[in-house]
């Protein structure tokens, strides 16, 4: 499992073609309403409306190019850091050269357009100087918004990115915790199916011995199939299971049987990863093992309410006076409910405790999928059958 965070994607410049479509709306109706105003303030001075509003359209849609570039430094400024002295000289000789820029522009327009004929005409030379007096102040406004819009919306990418960031990097570390965890579970169960063949090694049961070591040896290969998988079918793991209850039968013969109960709309439900492994190993290990008489166990799984509830029961020799769920730290039981914790956090539970019948049951709910098909990382296989019988 990969567990190096990847780099988050951010863009230095905010979306280009957004803004200009933005720019040039808002200067055409800035045109039109100034040329309206213009002309209905002096309706009896025979002014050509047409020539007023190119006028207009020329004056606002010089910024609409600019735009992208404004917004830019606003977000340039939304940064943290402080910015050298050359950078706001050349900023600020850069918006000064522009506005230069603008108001020869529009003093221009207004020369060749004379759009107060026939009233008044102006030279190039009045035009500068009416430009300067009708555009100066419009073009500070422009740049404080340019810059405020700007610096509001390069902040908001900012937190963005940061809460990206985060998300991943909470991501990785819950992967790592699970693929922790999931590396104890194994040389737990090697640890402990080991020691049994060695149990029976010590009895002289070399037959019983080399049947464990055989049905060992096929569950580890089933293990490394699916060990990358955070999320298996149910129907996976009880597959999985149920060869590991076959490999302790070899361990204790006529002593040990199990009844798998699983409803059909639960076999494709996704569950963690060797989720029932470490329970039905408590369940013989502690329990069914502890006793002379035969053992029986049973895991059933159900759908109630959009939730998931799996349950694993023995008849075992129950739990021990003074014992608390939440509290114990077994490696089982302490495992499951932090991966539980890790992938569900309050919407799943785990909960250990003896039953009226004698013995324990371990009940673990999960959220259900409504449509496991499309559940992340969940194979397809299913076992056939809604009751299995094992021994």
């Amino acid at each position: 499992m990969n567990s190096t965070p990847q780099p988050v994607a951010t863009k230095e410049s905010l979306p280009s073609r957004w803004i200009l479509s933005a720019a040039f709306t808002a200067a055409f109706l800035a045109a039109v309403l100034v040329s309206s105003q213009i002309q209905l303030s002096m309706i009896d001075h025979g002014h050509d409306w047409w020539r007023i509003f190119a006028w207009q359209l020329v004056g606002w849609g010089f910024w609409v190019p600019v735009a992208p570039w404004l917004l830019g430094v606003g977000a340039r400024l939304s940064r943290s850091q402080l910015r050298s002295s050359l950078w706001w000289l050349r900023e600020a000789a850069t918006a000064l050269g522009l506005t230069t820029l603008h108001l020869l522009l529009a003093a221009g327009t207004f020369t060749v357009l004379q759009p107060y004929l026939p009233v008044d005409s102006y030279t190039f030379i009045e035009s500068v100087f009416r430009s300067c007096a009708s555009w100066f102040h419009i073009d500070l406004l422009i740049y404080c918004v340019g810059l405020t819009i700007g610096y509001g919306l390069g902040g908001y990418r900012k937190a963005r990115a940061s809460e990206l960031r985060e998300s991943q990097l909470e991501t990785e570390l819950a992967r790592a915790q699970l693929e922790t965890l999931r590396l104890q579970i194994q040389p737990h169960f090697l640890f402990n199916t080991l020691h049994s063949v060695a149990a029976l090694v010590r009895r002289k049961s070399n037959d019983r011995a080399l049947e464990m070591l055989i049905g060992l040896s096929e569950l580890l290969r089933s293990t490394l199939d699916r060990s990358e998988r955070s999320l298996v079918p149910l129907s996976e793991d009880l597959d999985f299971v149920r060869r590991y209850i076959e490999l302790q039968r070899a361990r204790f013969a006529d002593r040990l049987s199990a009844d798998i109960d699983v409803a059909d709309d639960c076999l494709e439900q996704p569950v963690p990863n060797f989720l029932l492994q470490p329970l039905v190993e408590n369940a013989i290990r502690h329990g069914i093992a502890r006793r002379a008489a035969p053992g029986h166990l049973v895991i059933r799984a159900r759908l109630e309410e959009h939730r998931l509830r799996i349950e694993i029961a023995d008849n075992g020799v129950g739990l021990p006076e003074g014992f608390e769920s939440n509290g114990h730290q077994g490696l089982g039981l302490s495992n499951t409910r932090s991966r539980l914790h890790q992938l569900y956090g309050e919407r799943a539970s785990l909960a250990v405790r003896n039953r009226l019948t004698g013995g324990v049951v371990a009940v673990v709910t999960l959220p259900a999928e409504p449509d496991p098909a499309t559940a992340p990382n969940v194979a397809t296989e299913a076992i056939a059958g809604q009751r299995v019988s094992v021994g």
